[in-house]
């Protein structure tokens, strides 16, 4: 991977949760999945909860702005159900995100975070952001909550513009764009015929982006060429 954007993430990290649900409630909720493991094993019975819920009834997201996305026609998609699995619950909670933030250098790695977000929290987004070596850069955008990210434009386009810029290469080797490359190759690979325009390059990676949002559906992994750096062997 030549470069990595992370938009309005869900940093989980299970010691958070055990503390933001307390020990004995962590605990508990990890027994009654286990009791809804071992019953789907018996029977062969998948056991489903509402994503979300329009009257704060039981769900997996629980609240009214999950809903206001995901239960409207802001998010509607053709093959979209509105459930999960009850066991999905307990990926949640185990899930540990913050410690695979140590592998991610030398990656070079933009993160977008909103500043208020009930579901993902800014200091979960800052705590990885810590962790992640460099080259890495934040951009904290001032949010009222977290589907702001999702399709609100004044939070949208500057997260879009410098997402565009981060994925684009300036050089045969992405890793210039971020002083990460030192290779005398790199370093001369600056005319025209080395390299395509970068504000062609900037342009189709924008093109992909937008057309991802347009479509409903997650940015996700965009291809960026990787680095041509090609050390030669010594004769």
């Amino acid at each position: 991977m030549a470069a990595l954007a992370l938009v309005a993430g869900g940093y989980n990290n299970p010691a958070d949760m055990r503390t933001g649900m307390g020990v004995a409630g962590y605990r508990g909720q990890l027994a009654a999945l286990a009791a809804v493991a071992e019953q789907s094993f018996r029977t062969g019975e998948t056991d489903y909860l509402p994503a979300v819920s329009s009257d704060g009834g039981e769900a997996v997201m629980g609240g009214a702005e999950p809903w206001e996305y995901y239960g409207t026609e802001r998010s509607a998609s053709p093959g979209w159900v509105n459930r999960v699995t009850r066991l999905s619950i307990r990926e949640l909670i185990t899930l540990d995100t913050s410690s695979s933030a140590d592998f991610i250098s030398p990656t070079p790695t933009l993160m977008v975070h909103g500043r208020t977000d009930a579901y993902c929290s800014p200091e979960g987004a800052q705590a990885v952001y810590d962790r992640i070596g460099h080259p890495k850069d934040l951009l904290w955008l001032p949010t009222t909550n977290h589907i702001d990210l999702y399709d609100n434009p004044e939070f949208l386009t500057p997260a879009l513009d410098r997402i565009t810029k981060w994925l684009t290469p300036t050089s045969p080797c992405h890793r210039t764009i971020v002083g990460g490359c030192r290779s005398p190759r790199c370093r001369a690979a600056k005319t025209p015929s080395r390299r395509q325009p970068q504000r062609l390059r900037r342009a189709a990676v924008r093109r992909v982006l937008e057309a991802r949002l347009a479509a409903g559906g997650p940015v996700g992994v965009v291809a960026v060429p990787g680095s041509a750096c090609r050390r030669r062997r010594r004769r």
